[in-house]
């Protein structure tokens, strides 16, 4: 990347083109174990490893919450899948700068063929099944939670002393 970018740096910014890329890169060499980077513009790579087991491009702050809490060494790909399509379902909810399509592969270690890929496009009827789903299942999970307990009248309110102390300063 980075003679590429010595090669057609000066072209680019004439023409006012930013040579700005961000790209997950995986597969396997034969005899070797799978590997997945994130490449910056710069050239430099992040590798996914059994600390950090997924690597995200673009907004993260939304679906990455859900990785954090499913995604595990054990997770088989095809649960993975799901938890890929959730976090880009709650990206989709809160950023709406995000939506398909998506492009989605899952790769069997030592198998040095791709043969389970798919381009997830807008109206897709399984990333509208799984986010009904999870919506449905989010609201049963919540509604099982214990309720919060709070004060009951009458007995001290921290809240009314701020709330006194404030006007006492005015």
């Amino acid at each position: 990347m980075r003679r590429i970018s010595d090669i057609d740096h000066a072209s680019l910014e004439r023409d006012s083109f930013s040579f700005n890329l961000h790209l997950l890169l995986g597969g396997q060499v034969r005899g070797q174990e799978p590997n997945l980077y994130l490449v910056y513009p710069q050239g430099n790579p992040l590798a996914a490893t059994e600390d950090s087991l997924y690597l995200q491009l673009g907004e993260c702050k939304y679906g990455r919450p859900i990785l954090d809490r499913g995604i595990q060494s054990t997770t088989s790909l095809e649960v993975a899948a799901k938890y890929a399509l959730l976090s880009l379902d709650a990206t989709m909810r809160s950023n709406v700068t995000v939506g398909p399509p998506f492009d989605l592969l899952l790769y069997k270690k030592d198998s040095l063929e791709i043969t389970r890929y798919r381009r997830v496009s807008a109206g897709d009827r399984d990333l509208n099944l799984i986010h009904s789903s999870w919506e449905q299942s989010l609201r049963r999970a919540l509604e099982q939670l214990p309720d919060i307990e709070f004060q009951s009248e009458g007995s001290e309110n921290p809240a009314q002393g701020i709330k006194e102390g404030a006007r006492s300063r005015v």
